[in-house]
């Protein structure tokens, strides 16, 4: 391991990954509010049925990242913290 190189580059990006799942988990957040409000607006509409597929569909993926996000940011947070520690 270089130190200097951990400084210099693994810990700035690091930092950024940690800032851009503050991001995703508010896309995410409403994207699912978007697809539980398609399966609200299409559920009883026969005419829109591939429309409520898709709002499903929406509401399926965006809970299923929301929860792979949550796992990968705890994992991001411990490995940033180990590398500041290394730092001191």
């Amino acid at each position: 391991m270089n130190p200097d190189d951990l400084k210099e580059k693994e810990l700035p990006r690091m930092e950024t990954v940690n800032k851009n799942f503050v991001i995703y988990r508010y896309v995410e957040i409403a994207l699912l509010i978007v697809g539980i409000i398609g399966i609200a607006f299409y559920k009883n509409n026969v005419d829109k049925q591939f429309m409520y597929g898709i709002a499903v569909a929406l509401t399926i993926q965006a809970m299923l990242m929301l929860g792979a996000d949550y796992f990968a940011e705890k994992r991001a947070l411990v490995y940033t913290a180990q590398l500041k520690a290394t730092m001191q």
